[in-house]
Formats: C-alpha cells, structure tokens, sequence
C-alpha cells in the first residue's frame, strides 16, 4: 500500500471526501486529454457545482488527472480545519511560526526518477486547456528557487509551455521573488538558475509555500511548516541543490535559462483573458520525479 501521510494530498482528499460526500468526483469514462476536462470544471462551475474532478482515465495520460482542488471555498476552509466563516481569520493568523524544514531520506516522490536521456516531456500528461493557447501548458507548476545569495527558498507560480522534449517556455510577468532572483543571478555572472517544479502536494504546503504573500527574505519552506504546525519533509534533489517536498505527486528538475529568448503564449490566464505578455525565460529539464501512483494535478 502506498504510504500516506499528514503531508500528503492523499490524506486531504480522503479525509475530504469522508466529511463531504459526494465532493470528489472520480470520472472512469475515457475522455480527451486537451480541452475536455478543462471544459467539464467550467460547466461544473456554471451549474455552481465545484467537485475535485479526478480523470481515472484521459487518452494518452499514464497518471490520472486531478482537477479544481481549490474550485470551492469550503476545501481552503476543510484544509484549515476550520469552518467558511472562519476562513480569512484562519488564513491571516497561520503562518505566524515559521518552522524550518526537515531534511528526510526519502520519500514517494523518489518512487520513479527519470534523468539523462529518459527525460522526455511527452511522458507527461500536459494538456491544452483553451484553442487560444500557443501550446499545452503545465497550470499548476510552482517554482521553487534559491536566493543566489542567501539560500532562502522561494515558491511561486508560474505558466509552463512545452517547446520540446526537455524544454519549456515560461513567464515571470508577475515581477515577483523568482523574477527578482533571476536578476540577481544575472548580475553575479550566472547563466542559469536551479528550480524545481512542484506539482501536487497538500494544501496547506501550496497556501504556505506558493500563494502565500511576504518579504522576499522570509523562506516559504519555512512558512509552509508554519502553515502545517510541523517541519515540511523534504527530500534532497537529484539534479540539483533545490530540495523537494517529500510527499509531492511529482517534481521536475531543472535550470532557469537567464539568457534565453523563448517564444512563448498566449495562455488563457485565470484572469479570463488570453495574456501574450511574457518575459520569454525558458526552463531546461534535468529530471523528472514521482510517486508510483501519482495524480497529474492541473
């Protein structure tokens, strides 16, 4: 059996689908990889209807496909332990103990490594969500990155486009610590940046580590802990120095390429509209890590 633990989205969701019945939907019917599942979560939204959607199987994908986690407010709520009403009072008072990270071993996300010539982007199940879009775009990847000076982790957001086998297009439009770091390496001679790329893990590590908002000297692996009231259990990463949540449903390694200039978008951002804005970075692909069983969370 695959280990569960605290930190694992697998322990939210089944304790989440216990207490809501009926709030994660698993659809074992084929369905198209592009475009398909992207459309069933908007109508989902239409009829007010906002389940966890899980694809047991999309054509193609050898993971399936989870879906419009944070589609309700009630799971930010469940994810806190507390009630709707109590939400914005949770979420302002958590993060005030930061916890440092615990350096593991090992851990389910080292269950399946690719590196060298088995990375290959196509083994993944990266989808087009709208016809507007310059390619299939990997939508929840959360950066995570070293200060090129201090060491402190950063986690953020951003859009990914596959523009071949090990290579992605990326935007850090949003100006925020990642594009501030990438400056700073520039301007003490570095060419590249190490990242890792989470995608899937608790929720509690994404509020804490990813959407989580604070001075650029704070480390968000930190917050994260303050987030789950304990140390997050990382593992040591393969390709590079950047370590990686231990319980994560897969990660990808690789370098931030500071010189590049990647043609890339437009993407149907959550804005609503197709933004063709971009500071054309791409990302060289060193490795790709999983767990046996993992869920593709897009």
């Amino acid at each position: 059996p695959a280990v569960i633990d605290k930190q694992d989205l697998r322990h939210f969701l089944l304790d989440y689908e216990a207490r809501h019945p009926g709030q994660v939907l698993r659809i074992a019917d084929p369905v198209a990889l592009d475009y398909v599942p992207g459309a069933l979560a908007f109508e989902c939204e239409t009829r007010k209807r906002n389940p966890v959607l899980i694809f047991e199987r999309a054509e193609g994908a050898r993971f399936p496909i989870l879906l419009n986690l944070y589609g309700a407010r009630e799971r930010y709520a469940a994810a806190l332990g507390v009630s709707v009403d109590r939400l914005a009072e949770a979420w302002a008072s958590t993060d005030t103990q930061p916890i440092a990270p615990q350096v593991v071993p090992n851990g389910p996300v080292k269950d399946v490594v690719l590196t060298g010539d088995d990375v290959d982007l196509g083994y993944l199940p990266i989808m087009r969500n709208f016809v507007e879009d310059g390619g299939p775009y990997l939508t929840n990847a959360m950066f995570v990155a070293k200060d090129p000076e201090t060491g402190v982790r950063n986690a953020s957001f951003h859009r990914l486009q596959v523009n071949g086998k090990t290579r992605f297009g990326t935007s850090l439009h949003s100006r925020r610590h990642l594009w501030n770091y990438a400056r700073k390496a520039k301007a003490l001679g570095m060419t590249e940046l190490p990242v890792v790329v989470v995608v899937g893990c608790h929720p509690l590590i994404t509020f804490g580590a990813g959407l989580w908002k604070g001075p650029i000297e704070a480390d968000e692996y930190e917050i994260a802990g303050g987030f789950l009231g304990e140390p997050l259990k990382v593992v040591e990463g393969v390709t590079g120095p950047v370590e990686i949540p231990a319980f994560a449903e897969l990660a990808i390694e690789g370098r931030l390429l500071l010189d590049a200039d990647e043609d890339e978008g437009p993407f149907g951002e959550f804005t609503g509209y197709a933004s063709e804005r971009s500071t054309r970075h791409a990302l060289e692909v060193t490795a790709i890590l999983h767990r046996r069983d993992a869920y593709y969370h897009a």
